[in-house]
């Protein structure tokens, strides 16, 4: 994978925040590395990480990329479904029926996450919290031999620690209880 940061022979301690939600954990990011890709399909939140993170975005250390992550070829605008209420619950994958009515259809553009990698730079860490789709870009990174030093993904299910030791090849694994991560 290619890294921007080779062409000027100086390579950059890059941290993916894939689900960004409203930037708050983007400053500990930016004491841990040189720059922060921060993802974020909500516009609503995008525009608050902007807001909140004006001057460091100025100063060229934390980029905002407001789309839809996904895995495929398309880079066209994609149904995104927004919950009217808790936008923490906000999905890209189309929620189940008997869910849906608490949710706004929106379209919005979307980039392949192996797109994103390579234009910023090689991953020294990529956490990511996209709500029922984590397992999707996981995959994806291992089957294009994408392996961070550091990497964390949100886990409802078995597949995820499946993914980290089959495709990822992973051999160590700390469990943190994501509500209780910043009282810790």
């Amino acid at each position: 994978m290619g890294n921007n940061a080779q062409t000027t022979n100086v390579m950059r301690k890059v941290i993916y925040d894939f689900g960004s939600n409203n930037g708050d954990d983007i400053p500990y990011y930016l004491l841990k590395s040189d720059l922060v890709v921060a993802v974020e399909a909500n516009p609503l939140l995008c525009d608050q990480i902007k807001t909140r993170f004006s001057k460091t975005i100025a100063e060229g250390r934390l980029i905002v990329e407001n789309c839809i992550l996904n895995v495929g070829d398309s880079t066209e605008r994609l149904p995104f479904y927004i919950h009217k209420s808790n936008h923490v619950k906000s999905q890209f994958p189309r929620p189940a029926p008997s869910a849906i009515s608490q949710f706004e259809e929106v379209y919005l553009p979307s980039k392949n996450v192996i797109e994103i990698l390579k234009c910023h730079g090689d991953p020294y860490y990529i956490k990511i919290d996209i709500e029922h789709y984590d397992q999707v870009i996981l995959k994806e990174l291992f089957l294009n031999n994408i392996r961070p030093p550091y990497l964390s993904a949100e886990s409802h299910s078995i597949e995820i620690f499946y993914l980290f030791v089959t495709l990822g090849a992973y051999e160590s694994f700390k469990l943190v209880d994501g509500p209780t991560v910043s009282t810790r």
